[in-house]
């Protein structure tokens, strides 16, 4: 090759590494996590004599990528390693006059501390010694506990949408949720020893993955293929680790290595292979129709041999299904208005009544209502616009019973789809021996739920969204080596949720259905753009409800840190720093943005008493009028909120003895309250504040809200908690060879951030920065209608202003409000563990311990209204001259209404409806668990983990701050019984196996050489609580029967229940306080067991590519996971009886091309 060829292709080389770092890290600007996920080797060099050997020289070298990393004994004959990435290692020691010593295939783990000791023997250095032992199992320099999954166990066991997630309950005290496929909601929300699952830390190549205000999940985890390990970290011992309310999960992507690797494979799922549910099958609805499948590849290798690496893949999911509709739509004759054919819910036929007849009393009350001519609505009389809005309706194809209200006759469908795009990239490079340099970048962007709008068979119809979900994660990391006893770590990143919810409601023209032009102009879909439907109700039994569903939701995330690692005499050191800066944008005005009509017979039936009309009225006619029961257009404000996040921490690993290490930490968090760009938010609410009006028999009215950034209030929503000081204390001592005690304790914060979900109902952004105009159509509660005000002028006084905080602390007087407390303080975790570790014969490892946990003042969602009815006043419920009328503002429930009930002016604040403050500081929880583990890592071609957990969940929830309310209680995640085993392993069959040495080619191809693996899962059934009128019955003993799952399944007569309800006591008034929990521990639904399996096999094709093929079964025996029994004594159908079962059996196929 000439020179010029050899610099054509160096330079195409260089560029090729200059656009791949480009891309894995375009846009570094924001949001980095440093829940560190490298491990550490250390260790002590000594003579034979015992006696350290200062100055050794110990070279690290990554079996993989030959990568060194050089360090030098201190005095004490102490090395330390730190910053390493999982994967397997060689050390090589030298020092003048000592015999040089090599090891090698040492396995290093996510957050891995490797303790690896030598001792040398007087010599020359060119001498050298190879040792050949097992890698260590035992952790003896840490005292965190958890389960590392890695690449291989990962690719053998059954992954439930090829999510890494799906099987993080391999780690003892971990209960899952749902896992369907790496776009799921639930994608990372488990529950870690007895927390909510909302605030675990979710971290992928120690960066942040989990998404702001939406429960910690995450919408970027990598593709199974690309996932070199994942570790569950259920309880948090090491300061550099911290603001999370259980545990943290942390995923490592493969890097690139001096190989040239790559994959293609493809994953599909039919429902031709599939079982149908038991729930489908009782209610004989045939198995849905879904075509699934995932198609990707990856390729990885070295673009600088010894230096500059790469690694990157895709992957396009497809998750093709039917959905089914039942609904009832109106005849073509109705759609005219004439009724004479239709029949009343009650199979009579209908009779229709006209409105403007309605004849009142002088005193108001109803006389009498003039019936439509043989239900026959006069064409002079029908509303265009509501004439317009029926036409919509498709005509009915299900003829059992088409006319009667109430009864389905329309059937149809549509194919929905959940398609997925994802795409990763990686570099690593050794810029010099001080600098190790790295940048990925990952990118996915899927649909949920997508459906062609033009195959709907009803125009913009609810129940159907697509949610279009674009998420972006960038890391950027430099370790650098200053000094050979101090390393230091220094990342950025950034992590984007971005999801666009929408409708067919929101693309329609709004000229089809002759709007008015004052109802046009306020219409909101697409941010704005004047187009989309009102939400039309119509409450006649199954009729479809059509309207907009436009949302919009930006997650962005902007973080920082720089660890530092030295060590000094027989102490390691760690120190360093974060900052995270989160900002959420919300722009959700809610399904009545464009207005919402609701339609039912109270217009149109015989007179106003409920039991005497099952045989007249119509809320369809009452369309067809133009003469709505009930109407808004209402528009919640848009957020943009910010909070910031830093911490400081300090660890010391100090060997005190070379059996004994003391850990110990201390990390600073502080967390700031809320500010929002454009300052729309209540500081909080004054109790004392004096609002300048005086009600008789009231008196002076005290009580009010303050805004932030008014009366000299500051910009963040409540005060800076500084006091968040979190020490960890951790002790591993090695009892000999084989054994390792471990015990540690600490004390962490949960982050406030994840809390807010709940919170954006109402108190972030207040009502008062909402539009909101009601309709009003009557007067005297839809007996008679206000002439003139129909769908074709519903709102003839305009729209109601919206006052922000102009009215000061008289906002919302009169109505509700809410607000978050503004003295934060963030719960507070303190985990305790008691471990011992033994290695065992087979290449195994067994764990037990003892795993304490105490949840204090941890936030309540629903919150707590502090404007509730004292117990002494609860039965003063009469009617009473209201004393607010026509002086609070006229548009409020407590200035508009004539009367008030007695027991509300003994509230605290009676000017209010309610007033209801959120991040008060309540709950609090207990966890305690035997845990136990035992690992045998692959030998023989057999890998096993299986785990063990016994405990109890308690919560302790006062449920009001006026009333005793305190109730101590099982949590709903309490299972006291978790056991799991996963095995994976060679069958015995083919050559160089038990059976088969001898067998020909193609009895060896198609038989022999297959593996499988199991999974095995068994928890006890969730805690159940009882409800009935009045609130919580009282059982008078244990309810459950005798009765097995299958004798209570189905609402049909006969079989035994599953619950007695003659065994339950309800509560006889409605001022009755319950004394019942929510759920007691010893009233359980079913249990849960699930075995999945896996069989596979590697076909060499070439000594360089292969070819894996992969079966996988989810439920061999289709054994269905029950729902829950009725637990309501009201409904006596259902109390007491099982009416779904889930989990039907599917199959998957896998086949994979890998070189």
């Amino acid at each position: 090759m000439s020179r010029t060829a050899v610099e054509v292709q160096a330079r195409c080389r260089r560029a090729g590494m200059l656009l791949a770092l480009a891309a894995a890290l375009l846009g570094t600007a924001p949001a980095l996590w440093s829940q560190e996920m490298r491990g550490t080797i250390a260790g002590r060099i000594t003579d034979q004599s015992g006696a350290s050997i200062p100055g050794a020289q110990v070279t690290i070298t990554n079996q993989a990528t030959n990568v060194v990393t050089e360090v030098v004994t201190n005095v004490e004959g102490n090395y330390v390693a730190p910053f390493l990435p999982p994967g397997v290692y060689s050390i090589r020691v030298q020092r003048e006059g000592f015999q040089s010593m090599t090891r090698s295939e040492i396995t290093l783990q996510t957050q891995g501390r490797l303790t690896v000791d030598f001792t040398l023997a007087p010599g020359s250095v060119t001498e050298t010694v190879q040792v050949t032992a097992e890698p260590p199992m035992l952790q003896t320099a840490s005292a965190d506990f958890g389960q590392v999954l890695d690449t291989r166990m990962l690719n053998r066991l059954p992954v439930i949408g090829m999510n890494p997630l799906a099987i993080a309950d391999m780690a003892p005290g971990v209960v899952p949720q749902t896992v369907s496929s790496i776009t799921d909601y639930n994608s990372s929300y488990v529950r870690i020893n007895g927390s909510s699952g909302t605030g675990n830390q979710m971290t992928i190549d120690g960066a942040a993955a989990d998404v702001p205000r939406m429960l910690g999940v995450s919408y970027v985890m990598p593709m199974a293929q690309m996932v070199e390990e994942l570790k569950v970290v259920t309880a948090v011992f090491d300061a550099s680790q911290g603001r999370t309310n259980g545990g943290s999960i942390l995923v490592a992507t493969k890097a690139g290595t001096n190989e040239l690797h790559g994959s293609a494979y493809y994953n599909f799922r039919d429902e031709r292979f599939n079982a149908n549910s038991w729930t489908n099958k009782y209610f004989g609805t045939p198995r849905g129709q879904e075509n699934f499948w995932i198609a990707g590849g990856t390729l990885s290798g070295p673009i600088f041999r010894n230096r500059t690496f790469f690694s990157a893949g895709v992957e396009k999911q497809r998750n093709i299904r039917s959905q089914s509709w039942n609904w009832r739509v109106p005849t073509e004759l109705e759609r005219k208005g004439d009724f004479s054919q239709t029949l009343s819910p009650s199979g009579a036929p209908l009779q229709l009544y006209d409105p403007l007849t309605t004849v009142m009393s002088p005193s108001g009350t109803f006389v009498s209502r003039e019936p439509f001519p043989n239900a026959v609505i006069p064409p002079s009389r029908i509303n265009i616009v509501g004439s317009s809005v029926a036409a919509q309706f498709p005509q009915p194809n299900f003829f059992g019973n088409p006319n009667q209200l109430g009864v389905v006759n329309y059937a149809t469908g549509v194919i929905v789809a959940s398609p997925y795009l994802y795409f990763q990239s990686r570099i690593d490079h050794q810029l010099n021996d001080k600098h190790r340099l790295y940048g990925r970048f990952a990118r996915n962007i899927g649909d949920v739920n997508k459906v062609d709008f033009g195959t709907l068979p009803i125009n913009a119809y609810t129940g159907h969204f697509t949610q279009s979900r674009r998420a972006y994660h960038y890391v950027l990391e430099d370790t650098v080596t200053l000094r050979p006893t101090l390393v230091a770590t220094f990342r950025v990143g950034f992590n984007r949720f971005n999801q666009h919810i929408f409708g067919h409601g929101d693309t329609l023209d709004p000229n089809l259905l002759n709007l008015p032009d004052v109802l046009k102009g306020q219409l909101y879909s697409g941010g704005g753009a004047g187009t989309g439907w009102p939400r039309w109700v119509i409450n006649d039994g199954n009729v479809p409800v059509m309207g907009p569903g436009f949302r919009v939701s930006v997650n962005n995330v902007l973080s920082g840190s720089a660890g530092f690692n030295a060590f000094w005499g027989n102490h390691n050191f760690r120190w360093g720093a974060e900052y995270r800066d989160t900002r959420w944008n919300e722009n959700n005005p809610g399904t009545t943005q464009n207005g919402q009509f609701t339609f039912d017979k109270n217009l149109t039936r015989a007179n106003d008493n409920n039991a005497s009309n099952n045989t007249s009225g119509s809320g369809m006619a009452s369309l067809l009028l133009g003469l709505p029961t009930a109407g808004v257009i209402q528009r919640s404000a848009a957020a943009a909120g910010q909070s910031q996040y830093a911490a400081l921490y300090i660890q010391d690993d100090y060997r005190v003895l070379p059996k004994l290490t003391l850990s110990l930490g201390l990390r600073w968090e502080i967390e700031t309250p809320f500010t929002e760009r454009y300052d729309r938010m209540f500081y909080d609410f004054s109790p004392n504040e004096d609002l300048g009006i005086t009600v008789p028999g009231i008196g002076p009215l005290k009580g009010g809200v303050r805004f932030v950034n008014t009366g000299g209030l500051p910009r963040r929503q409540g005060t800076l908690d500084k006091n968040n000081f979190g020490p960890r204390i951790g002790i591993a001592y090695t009892a000999d060879s084989k054994t390792v005690i471990r015990a540690a304790w600490g004390l962490v914060y949960e982050g406030l951030i994840n809390n807010l979900t709940d919170m954006l109902a109402q108190p972030y952004i207040p009502a008062s920065y909402t539009f909101r105009t009601n309709y009003v159509g009557s007067a005297d509660g839809n007996r008679t209608v206000i002439p003139g005000v129909n769908l074709s002028n519903p709102f003839p006084n305009g729209f109601n202003p919206i006052t922000g905080n102009s009215l000061g602390n008289r906002t919302q007087l009169g109505d509700s409000v809410a607000y978050i407390n503004p003295d934060i303080r963030l719960p507070q975790i303190h985990q305790i563990q008691v471990t011992l570790q033994r290695q065992l014969p087979w290449s195994s490892v067994a764990e037990v311990a003892y795993v304490g946990v105490r949840y204090d003042g941890l936030f309540w969602g629903p919150g707590y209204n502090l404007n509730e009815v004292p117990d002494e006043y609860r039965m003063e419920d009469q009617a009473v001259p209201n004393p607010f009328l026509n002086i609070l503002p006229p548009a409020s429930v407590r200035g508009s209404a004539a009367t008030i009930t007695a027991n509300q002016l003994k509230t605290r604040f009676p000017h209010f409806t309610s007033v209801t403050e959120y991040n008060a500081r309540g709950p609090w929880g207990r966890y305690h668990a035997l845990q136990t583990r035992w690992e045998k890592r692959l030998s023989h071609g057999v890998q096993v983990v299986a785990n063990y957990t016994f405990s109890k969940n308690m919560e302790f929830t006062p449920q009001s701050v006026v009333n005793e309310r305190f109730y101590k209680t099982v949590t709903s995640s309490d299972r006291p019984h978790l056991g799991r085993v996963f095995f994976t392993g060679e069958l015995p069959f083919g050559r160089n196996r038990w059976k088969g040495h001898a067998w020909p080619g193609w009895l060896q191809h198609i038989a022999g050489g297959w593996s499988l693996s199991w999974a095995f899962k068994y928890a006890t059934g969730a805690p159940l609580g009882l409800s009935g009128p009045n609130g919580r019955p009282i059982p008078l003993a244990n309810p459950r029967t005798n009765a097995s799952v299958h004798d209570a399944l189905g609402t049909t007569p006969g079989g035994i229940p599953y619950l007695d309800i003659t065994k339950i006591q309800p509560l006889l008034s409605k001022y009755d306080i319950t004394p019942e929990p929510e759920r007691y521990s010893w009233l359980r639904a079913p249990d849960r067991i699930t075995h999945d399996a896996v069989f596979f096999k590697q076909f060499d094709i070439t000594e360089r590519f292969a070819f894996d093929l992969r079966a996988e079964t989810i439920n061999v025996f289709n054994s269905p996971l029950w729902g829950d029994p009725g637990t309501n004594i009201n409904n006596t159908t259902t109390f007491g009886r099982i009416t779904s079962g889930e989990n039907p059996r599917t199959f998957r196929l896998t086949g994979r091309l890998t070189f």
